[in-house]
């Protein structure tokens, strides 16, 4: 069973890298690197990270397909600071890892311990966003905590 785990691991993994579109490894954080082993259109809806230089794409609800996760946020602001908000006006509930943009800027996750680092086997695939939190975090709309336009 663990070999089938860990190989179920390297697969997703790989996917995962597969979709980055040149976006150097050492860019992501932790948490979404795990978001990336479901979100590479395996388990979970197909996420695709782009680097800065790339347009955004947007479905037909007008959602981002897309997203520079990995990027340095104060670089796009000093890039168009009257199209960001300032750093230190950010919702407090986005989170900057290191001060880059990630699954966790935001997406709210959830209160429990990640499989990836629990001793126990994992035997589902659970999505660690609280989509409720999520909801109630960015009351009034989601873009528009980091993007003014």
């Amino acid at each position: 069973m663990r070999t089938i785990l860990l190989l179920l691991f390297i697969f997703c993994w790989t996917s995962a890298q597969d979709n980055r579109m040149n976006v150097p490894d050492q860019s992501l954080d932790n948490h979404s690197v795990r978001c990336m082993m479901c979100h590479n259109g395996t388990h979970g809806a197909l996420i695709i990270i782009r680097d800065q230089n790339t347009s955004v794409i947007r479905d037909n609800q007008q959602r981002t397909t897309n997203h520079s996760i990995g990027a340095l946020y104060i670089d796009s602001y000093k890039k168009d600071p009257g199209h960001y908000t300032p750093i230190e006006s950010l919702n407090p509930n986005i989170v900057l890892n290191d001060g880059k943009v990630g699954c966790e800027s935001c997406h709210v996750p959830k209160d429990r311990r990640l499989a990836s680092v629990s001793s126990e086997p994992m035997t589902t695939v659970e999505c660690l966003a609280d989509v409720n939190a999520t909801q109630k975090a960015f009351a009034n709309g989601l873009c528009s905590k980091c993007h003014q336009k």
